[in-house]
């Protein structure tokens, strides 16, 4: 994923915003994305939540859950108190314990595939710098996205456990990064039926 391209092309960043983004993004120094929690907003899109059940199904095709930190999916408007009956998270594992076991498997394979994560050129993962909330850094895993109830959502928020917003920088880059995962043109090579069946 090109990121300054996006930027440019991706029609979510404010066209006053997009040179401070190319800029925070030619860095290559993430510090810039979370922030401590907005005191302005308590409830936004890209908030970290700690503590908050996450599942998965797992290979056997059974559900697992486990109260992890998270990042919080929806947009802000639908987070409000009484709009949706669930919301949709991305687990946040940590960084250290991530590339630890990355350079487990396949040493040279996982170097490369951890220097990408860190540039945040792989459309399923956002990384998140070492910051004050974050100690060993993060990943953010949008290939595990699952759903909350929303009071249990509501359960956390009263009782502080917002670790982290995002910065309007940040909040961009996750834009970016969620809108490539989930909504990117296929290659010209995929073949689908032009008709429905009817």
């Amino acid at each position: 994923m090109d990121l300054e391209r996006a930027a440019r092309e991706s029609g979510v960043v404010r066209p006053e915003h997009v040179t401070q983004l190319i800029r925070s993004l030619k860095l290559r120094d993430y510090r810039w994305i979370v922030c401590n929690p907005s005191s302005a907003e308590p409830r936004l899109q890209g908030d970290l939540i700690l503590q908050i059940p996450v599942a998965v199904i797992d290979p056997a095709g059974k559900a697992r859950s486990r109260n992890l930190t998270a990042m919080v999916l929806n947009n802000a408007c639908d987070l409000q108190s009484g709009r949706s009956e669930f919301i949709s998270l991305a687990p946040v594992e940590d960084f250290s314990a991530f590339s630890e076991a990355m350079l487990n498997k396949d040493r040279d394979q996982a170097r490369q595939y951890l220097n990408s994560l860190q540039a945040n050129q792989i459309d399923e993962l956002l990384y998140l710098q070492r910051s004050p909330q974050l100690p060993n850094g993060g990943v953010v895993r949008f290939d595990l996205i699952s759903s909350l109830s929303a009071t249990v959502y509501e359960s956390a928020i009263a009782g502080s456990r917002r670790l982290a917003s995002l910065t309007q920088n940040g909040f961009y880059l996750l834009l970016m990064k969620l809108t490539h995962f989930l909504a990117r043109p296929e290659s010209a090579e995929i073949v689908r039926d032009s008709q429905a069946q009817l």
